[in-house]
C-alpha cells in the first residue's frame, strides 16, 4: 500500500510504540499532576527554589511500568531491523535521533496543553488530544489527503514523528527533511517555554 511493505507497517507500529512508551516513562507522571497543581496553586515550593521550574516539572518524576513495554518494543524493533538487513551506521544513528525527536514532540504537545491550565480551569476536553493525534499518526502518511499531510508533517508534525523513523529504513528521507523537523521542534520548544513563563504570571498561590 502506497509503496509500503508489511514489514514497513510493522516497523511503523513498533516505532510509534517506542515513542509512546518512551514519553510515558519520562514525562507522563509529571504531566498528570502538573495541571492539578497549577489549578490548585501548589507550585510554590518549586517556584521559590533556585532551579528552572520548566525543566524541574518536565523531569521531576519517572513512570516505570511503561518501561516494560518500552524495552519489549525495542526488542521487536531490533528483530524488524534485522529483517531489513544492514543499512549502515549512519542510518541507525538517525533512526535513534528521530525516535528521540518523536518522544520530545509528544512531550512538547502535552506540555503546551497542560500549561493552558494557567488560563483554563477544566482541560478534560483537551487532555486527550495528543493521544488521539498520535493514534491517528500510526499509519503511512501517504494515505491522508495532501492538505492533512502538509499540516501534520510540517506544522504539527505528528506524522513526521511516527513516519520519519520508518522512512529512514526505507531510504526515503532527505537531509533537508531532518533539518526541517529539528527546526519545528526548536520552534515548539520556544513556544512551550514562553507559554510557561507567561503562565507563571497568571499563577495564583493557594497560600
Amino acid at each position: 500500500m502506497a509503496g509500503w511493505r508489511l514489514l514497513d507497517y510493522f516497523n511503523l507500529i513498533t516505532s510509534a510504540n517506542i515513542i509512546s512508551y518512551g514519553y510515558q516513562f519520562l514525562f507522563v507522571s509529571a504531566h498528570e499532576e502538573l495541571s492539578d497543581q497549577i489549578i490548585e496553586g501548589q507550585l510554590d515550593y518549586t517556584l521559590i527554589r533556585p532551579v528552572n521550574s520548566y525543566l524541574y516539572y518536565a523531569l521531576k518524576r519517572l513512570d516505570f511500568p511503561p518501561l516494560i513495554n518500552f524495552w519489549l518494543s525495542i526488542f521487536v524493533e531490533i528483530y524488524i531491523q534485522i529483517q531489513y538487513g544492514f543499512l549502515g551506521v549512519s542510518t541507525y544513528i538517525l533512526y535513534v535521533v528521530s525516535v528521540f525527536g518523536g518522544i520530545f514532540f509528544v512531550f512538547l504537545i502535552n506540555q503546551i496543553i497542560v500549561t493552558l491550565s494557567f488560563w483554563i480551569n477544566n482541560l478534560s476536553a483537551l487532555n486527550g488530544v495528543p493521544e488521539y493525534l498520535m493514534d491517528a499518526s500510526n499509519r503511512p502518511y501517504q494515505i491522508y489527503p495532501k492538505i492533512f499531510q502538509i499540516f501534520f508533517m510540517w506544522i504539527i508534525p505528528s506524522l513526521s514523528a511516527t513516519n520519519l523513523p520508518v522512512l529512514l529504513m526505507k531510504g526515503g528521507v532527505k537531509a533537508s527533511w531532518m533539518l526541517e523537523n529539528i527546526l519545528i521542534l526548536i520552534v515548539l520548544s520556544l513556544f512551550s517555554y514562553v507559554e510557561w513563563n507567561l503562565g507563571l504570571k497568571h499563577y495564583v498561590s493557594a497560600n
